[in-house]
């Protein structure tokens, strides 16, 4: 079984695209080739312009799409009007271009400017992730756990829910966030993890996690010699930089307006370390993205998922999922070129959510517990460790990432540093 192939897990999660965004043109796909999938300027207006998704998407946006809560329920409803709390059942994925043409009116009778909104990579702007899309798996029906920003989606991500927050807000990484982590679930089990950083470890925001994890905290050259030297912990968890230090450490989240190319450049240095690792024939990478940054996705958010722990905010009952995202599953033991489609099981409606994450590093590592109702629900993904024997095929180093554009100098600093 996958626990005996797999002894050690890498995630690396990168910053605000959706699927479609980053693989709407790879082929044998849930995709938009063909497709002509367009929004209207004005959703619910078909007398409006009508904004199509191209394969021309930029690697360096000139802005940052909308991507708060109440912007996301007008991205995937249409309702521009509807007050945050309303219940909807209907998700036609209909407002990104109204909502980004909102957020800007200096651009919003500019459809070269919409464009950003629905626009897609061509696989050919993207060398380092069409590269492992192509030998690896991937999954096409992966969603973010919540119809809003980053940091609701990143604590999903590590304990299956947002504690009831459904906003990114700095002020309240302070006292932090108190809900128990897949982090204190292998912590009991005597399992070792790593969080590595490029600038500052995400995990601190749970306040639980602070001075009685701080030997768990280790920097990206000690990632590197780590995985050089075969030393890498069972579960490992990577931190892009979420801001720039200017001529120093570019910002590589993927992040807009960051620039793209930086972010293939940092996966293709991870992917390359895991490579060349001693430990690379029981390893597991994963790559995805938190939250689809405003970006455009075909497939409507599902609904009824269940809430994680009986908490609400802004009346949302923490019941639809966020708009789907990139997910590779990398490693010698999955299948070249693979593509999984829905989650079979464990429930019939279960999918394919952040919370998949901690219920698969559950079973990889036979940990006694879920954390709770929703990782407990949502789809698992060990069953893609499924081949025989390790593959020799795996590439050893990967393309040349595109050049980063000139003067890049994105900076973050005086938002919120993780947005």
């Amino acid at each position: 079984g996958a626990s005996e192939k797999i002894k050690n897990v890498v995630l690396l999660m990168m910053e605000n695209r959706s699927f479609d965004r980053m693989m709407g043109f790879f082929k044998y796909i849930d995709n938009l080739i063909g497709k002509k999938e367009f929004n209207y300027v004005q959703p619910n207006d078909t007398s409006s312009t009508k904004v199509y998704a191209t394969s021309n998407g930029l690697l360096k946006d000139p802005l940052d799409p909308p991507h708060g809560y109440e912007q996301v329920t007008y991205q995937i409803t249409g309702n521009a009007s509807m007050p945050s709390n309303a219940k909807f059942k209907h998700a036609p994925m209909s407002g990104f271009v109204g909502s980004f043409a909102k957020e800007f009116p200096d651009v919003a009778n500019n459809v070269t400017a919409l464009q950003q909104a629905v626009d897609a990579f061509d696989p050919s702007s993207i060398p380092i992730t069409y590269e492992l899309a192509s030998n690896y798996t991937i999954i096409d029906r992966y969603f973010s756990s919540f119809p809003g920003s980053t940091m609701p989606n990143r604590m999903f991500a590590h304990s299956a829910t947002s504690h009831g927050e459904v906003n990114t807000d700095g002020i309240k990484y302070i006292p932090g966030y108190p809900q128990r982590t897949i982090f204190h679930n292998l912590d009991d089990a005597g399992i070792k993890w790593r969080n590595y950083y490029q600038i500052v470890p995400s995990l601190l925001v749970f306040n639980k996690m602070r001075l009685s994890a701080l030997d768990n905290y280790k920097n990206w050259a000690t990632f590197k010699s780590d995985a050089k030297e075969g030393k890498l912990p069972p579960y490992s968890f990577i931190d892009p930089a979420y801001f720039s230090i200017p001529r120093c450490i570019p910002e590589n989240d993927d992040h807009p307006p960051s620039d793209v190319a930086e972010g293939e450049k940092l996966i293709k240095e991870v992917y390359e370390a895991l490579r060349a690792s001693p430990q690379w024939n029981e390893t597991l990478f994963i790559v995805t993205f938190d939250e689809h940054g405003g970006y455009f996705d075909h497939v409507p958010t599902p609904l009824e998922a269940p809430n994680p722990d009986n908490i609400t905010a802004d009346d949302f009952d923490f019941d639809r999922l966020g708009v789907r995202v990139p997910m590779i599953l990398i490693s010698p033991w999955v299948e070249k070129g693979g593509v999984i489609h829905g989650a079979k099981g464990p429930y019939a409606n279960s999918e394919y959510e952040h919370s998949s994450i901690p219920a698969t590093i559950k079973k990889l590592f036979n940990l006694p517990k879920f954390l709770n109702k929703r990782d407990a629900w949502a789809g698992t993904f060990e069953h893609a460790i499924s081949l025989d024997k390790p593959r020799q095929d795996c590439p050893v180093t990967l393309s040349e990432p595109p050049a980063p554009a000139e003067n890049n100098t994105n900076t973050k600093f005086g938002k919120s540093s993780i947005a």
